[in-house]
C-alpha cells in the first residue's frame, strides 16, 4: 500500500510528477493488487484503506469493475470496524461516476 500511497502522492503534485506517479503504479501493479487481495481476506484495517491510499491513481488505472470491486471491498471492511467516516468516504466514492 505504501508504493501505491506514493504513486498517488506523485500524480496529486502534477506537473512533470504525473507521468512518473503513474508509471510507479504500472510497474508495481501487480503487487499492488496482491496487496490489496490479501488485505481483503485477513486485514479489515488495510482493506478498508487501500482504496483511498490511491484514489487518483486507481480512478486512472482500473477498469470501472475492478474500482467497484475494490470500493466495496473497503466498505465492507469499515463496516466490520464500525468507522462511520470511512464509509461514507467509500459510498461517496462508489456514487462519482467513472470515465468511460
Amino acid at each position: 500500500m505504501q508504493v501505491l500511497t506514493h504513486a498517488n502522492d506523485l500524480y496529486l503534485k502534477g506537473g512533470e510528477n504525473i507521468l512518473p506517479g503513474l508509471a510507479l503504479y504500472d510497474r508495481e501493479a501487480q503487487h499492488i493488487r496482491a496487496g490489496q487481495t490479501w488485505a481483503a481476506a485477513h486485514d479489515p484495517e488495510l482493506a478498508n484503506a487501500y482504496p483511498d491510499a490511491g484514489v487518483y491513481v486507481l480512478d486512472l488505472r482500473l477498469t470501472p469493475w475492478e474500482r467497484i470491486a475494490w470500493l466495496e471491498t473497503g466498505l465492507d471492511a469499515a463496516r466490520q470496524l464500525k468507522y462511520e467516516k470511512s464509509e461514507v468516504v467509500h459510498l461517496g466514492n462508489l456514487g462519482m461516476p467513472t470515465l468511460p
